[in-house]
């Protein structure tokens, strides 16, 4: 641990010890703004009403973050604070504890679990797992600092490190942003839109066929995923992606039919004795998850083929665009919510299909 003697008239050691939790209190400053936009808006237009969810949220956890960041408990910001102001001989002993840092942390928090009443434990554990989380993640930072002024030439090493990952970095943002904000507009509209019967059934129907989806992704990601990048450096993709195709569509689409065919008597096992949903309206869910599943076998072709910017493009396809379905009067009627759900998947199938056409034709073996 770097002992740093501090004169605090100083801007440029008061800024370095101050930078985390002045960050957070920016971007809960900034998540604020989005909350008082969203309040303005969300009486005349409920649907807007995420957008004050989305704020509060924004406007915890950075509070969160802050104040945790202040701790005097090394290496957290309020640790080093803590060092500048003690005495050198005093500052070294309490600089040790740096490396049991994160322990102690954890313990504590998982201390304040144990401790919370049985009606607050649930929120203890879920603000254990973002703290817990953030903390990892400030512990990450100060590494990362640290060896940036220890390291000659850092800027240029870092550069060569993060030049093959900075490509895909528009296909996080919008997986990562576009895909959150867009369930909760979805879940809004559902909200104001349709009875909570009807809104519960949606959600039983998409729950009930989750395990097709999670089986198909798990295949796709650590089976066929290694397979098509191998075949696109070798050429072969727009042979061998048709056998992918096979291997994943056909099982879905068997599983998917079987669950359609005893909705009548799984989904009252499953949820309620009362849940009785028109086969038309239960199609419409399950067709539009076969869809996804197509979507997503091309999807893993663009991630093959390191194709971020059509990634990145076609994810405003999918659930943003289902979104905006909803809005637009979809969420009125199950039946509805159903189609909005498979139209969403025809279209982005086929852009992430024609995605990979267009770009198969273009590239050349190495």
């Amino acid at each position: 641990y770097e002992i740093v003697d501090c004169d605090w008239s100083s801007d440029v050691c008061s800024s370095d010890l101050a930078a985390g939790p002045l960050s957070n209190l920016i971007m809960a400053l900034g998540w604020a703004l989005v909350f008082k936009f969203g309040a303005s808006l969300a009486p005349g237009n409920p649907a807007l009403g995420w957008l004050v969810f989305v704020g509060a949220c924004g406007i915890f956890v950075n509070v969160i973050l802050m104040v945790l960041n202040l701790l005097p408990l090394p290496p957290l910001d309020g640790g080093r604070i803590a060092v500048s102001l003690l005495p050198r001989r005093w500052a070294f002993k309490f600089a040790q504890i740096e490396r049991f840092g994160f322990i102690i942390l954890i313990a504590l928090l998982l201390t304040m679990v144990a401790g919370a009443h049985p009606d607050d434990a649930l929120g203890a554990v879920i603000l254990t797992g973002v703290v817990v989380g953030s903390a990892g993640a400030l512990g990450g930072w100060v590494h990362g600092l640290l060896w940036w002024r220890r390291t000659p030439h850092a800027w240029q090493k870092l550069r060569a490190v993060l030049r093959p990952v900075l490509r895909y970095t528009p296909a996080g943002i919008a997986v990562g942003l576009l895909t959150p904000l867009s369930v909760l507009a979805i879940r809004s509209s559902m909200a104001q839109h349709m009875d909570w019967e009807a809104a519960g059934t949606a959600t039983a129907l998409w729950r009930a066929s989750d395990w097709v989806l999670s089986v198909a992704a798990g295949l796709l990601y650590y089976h066929h995923l290694p397979q098509l990048s191998r075949h696109v450096t070798e050429g072969r993709l727009a042979s061998q992606l048709p056998v992918v195709l096979r291997q994943i569509l056909w099982p879905s689409a068997v599983a998917l039919v079987l669950l359609w065919s005893m909705q009548s008597w799984l989904l009252p096992l499953l949820y309620d004795q009362r849940m009785q949903v028109s086969p038309i309206a239960s199609a419409a869910f399950w067709a539009g998850d076969f869809m996804r599943v197509v979507s997503a076998v091309f999807l893993f072709a663009l991630y093959a083929l390191h194709a971020s910017k059509a990634i990145a493009w076609g994810e405003w396809l999918s659930q943003p665009l289902l979104a905006s379905l909803l809005m637009l009067g979809a969420a009125h009627s199950l039946l509805w919510t159903g189609l909005a759900h498979w139209a969403t998947y025809v279209v982005y199938a086929a852009f992430n299909a024609g995605a990979v056409v267009w770009l198969s034709k273009r590239q050349r073996p190495m």
